[in-house]
């Protein structure tokens, strides 16, 4: 596997590739294939952001802010919101409170955690 990823790791990375693959609202699947297009289209503008080095891929951010969140992370979205993309941790925490941690997808900072 790759060097310096346990399973843990594997697993929530391709945790995030499937949540990246689902859309965004749950009503942009309903307009038969104009919800599969919009979600393609985002697919490529973030491959491409992360291609051109203007944002730090998944795995990267994942072992930046791993360490700073309050639980374990238990899902991943990714989303263009005010001009830049951001990734959105759902985070589990020990008492079983369950938190939203924003991260800056072009520079890893958590921008926001809230409980939900």
């Amino acid at each position: 596997m790759l060097q310096g990823f346990n399973r843990r790791s594997f697993v929530l990375a391709l945790i995030a590739a499937i949540s990246i693959a689902l859309p965004a609202r749950a009503d942009e699947g309903d307009d038969h294939d104009g919800g599969r297009e919009r979600e393609h289209h985002r697919q490529d503008l973030m491959r491409d952001a992360v291609e051109r080095g203007d944002i730090k891929p998944l795995t990267d951010v994942l072992r930046i802010v791993q360490p700073n969140l309050p639980g374990e992370i238990i899902g991943v979205e990714a989303e263009f919101k005010a001009g830049g993309w951001i990734y959105e941790f759902r985070v589990l925490d020990a008492q079983g409170r369950l938190y939203e941690a924003h991260v800056d997808a072009a520079t890893a900072a958590i921008t926001k955690i809230e409980e939900k």
